[in-house]
């Protein structure tokens, strides 16, 4: 898997204002672009970065809006590297890796938990249409990346103190283009993406 930021596309002003499907439809769209120009590196630490196209394939990505779970179907693109021969999913980086949650629906679903929105886990899962099991796993990775994402987010905002625990919590408030920037240095920086425990174990 190889994932896809706005650094590399630089397509910010485009993007400023649009949705979480939007925004994944118009990276999707350009990935093949980017690869075969030369802009994404291969994930098996191939020296060159010489890709050609290899099709695409549909995905899931669910995502909360208006108060409500909204399930959309996106195109994502696939790269096969000239140098080993192995075809590569070009993912956008506010999709969690093997899973169909965007990283707003996650970060909204931990974030009603944190401030006690629903009587019980139970009723809080059945709103989000989410199994506990599947709960409690986003609950565990956001542990272990919150205090790495905090300081990103300090740099970020310039806020310090208590401000950074409520800014953190209007993550999903963010437009697209800033979440994906802040993503970007933290895959930079930990060399997995933020929520993605599957990234971790590989690495």
């Amino acid at each position: 898997m190889i994932r896809l930021f706005l650094a590399i596309g630089k397509c910010c002003k485009s993007m400023k204002k649009t949705g979480a499907y939007e925004f994944c439809q118009s990276m999707c769209h350009r990935a093949g672009e980017f690869a075969v120009k030369g802009q994404m590196k291969c994930p098996n630490g191939c020296k060159g970065r010489t890709f050609h196209k290899d099709g695409t394939y549909q995905r899931k990505l669910v995502c909360f809006e208006n108060n409500e779970v909204v399930i959309h179907e996106i195109s994502v693109a696939c790269v096969e590297c000239k140098e080993c021969g192995r075809t590569h999913a070009v993912l956008p980086s506010i999709v969690i890796c093997h899973s169909q949650f965007s990283i707003q629906f996650a970060v909204q679903l931990i974030q009603a938990y944190l401030v006690g929105r629903y009587r019980s886990v139970n009723e809080m899962c059945k709103v989000y249409d989410v199994s506990v099991a599947t709960f409690y796993r986003l609950l565990h990775g956001f542990k272990r990346d919150w205090r790495r994402m905090l300081k990103l987010v300090q740099k970020y905002t310039g806020e310090v103190g208590k401000e950074i625990d409520r800014e953190i919590m209007k993550f999903v408030e963010y437009s697209y283009v800033d979440m994906d920037d802040i993503l970007r240095k933290f895959y930079d920086r930990y060399y997995y993406g933020f929520l993605c425990s599957d990234e971790v174990n590989s690495t």
